[in-house]
């Protein structure tokens, strides 16, 4: 369901694009709030509105944003195509992909005892550029993911979500901040020469 009013982000050119949320539920209940981007001329913009049901397909995009000294990495699904879905559909949430290991998978454990691994995958876009996807593994698949080194092509699948966090700031105070990341639920080494997604 799109979860917040439709807003202007920025232009390229002539072109203009627009920003939105949408809300998709997990099987656990938990709800993950997912960034879009939205091009006007490919999609009709005035059709878009909050509370609406939606089914999208597009791709998991990510840019560098500068703000003093710093980078933040911030990840947004390009909208490639939206179309109204029933009040019934079952939310669902899928993501592939075909990338590079591009940082050294850590394997760690949760305060509650669960493996994780994390890592950071760089997917080619057509033209050139790559998006670099901070993505967790689990279990089995977190020790799979921890024994791959950096180079090492793989093919993923799974969702992508979203988490608060309490950012502290060093002279005091907080701010609840959201991360988004892909949550693999499979990670397979391939052929370098396999296609890109």
């Amino acid at each position: 369901m799109i979860s917040s009013p439709v807003l202007f982000s920025h232009s390229v050119g002539e072109r203009s694009f627009y920003k939105s949320t949408l809300e998709v539920k997990r099987l656990s209940g938990t709800v993950d709030t997912l960034p879009l981007t939205l091009p006007e001329g490919q999609l009709d913009i005035s059709g878009i509105r909050e509370g609406k049901r939606v089914s999208v397909r597009g791709q998991l995009r990510s840019y560098n944003h500068h703000v003093g000294e710093h980078n933040h990495l911030i990840l947004s699904v390009y909208v490639e195509e939206m179309a109204e879905a029933s009040e019934d559909a079952p939310d669902a949430n899928e993501l592939s992909l075909t990338g590079y290991i591009c940082k050294p998978p850590v394997l760690r454990k949760t305060p509650l005892g669960r493996r994780a691994c994390d890592l950071l995958v760089a997917v080619a876009r057509s033209y050139g550029r790559s998006d670099y996807l901070p993505a967790i593994a689990w279990g089995k698949t977190a020790e799979a993911a921890a024994a791959l080194s950096v180079g090492t092509r793989i093919k993923g699948t799974g969702r992508m979500q979203s988490r608060a966090y309490t950012k502290r700031f060093p002279g005091g105070g907080s701010e609840v901040r959201t991360a988004y990341e892909v949550s693999l639920m499979r990670v397979d080494a391939v052929d370098s020469t396999a296609r890109e997604e």
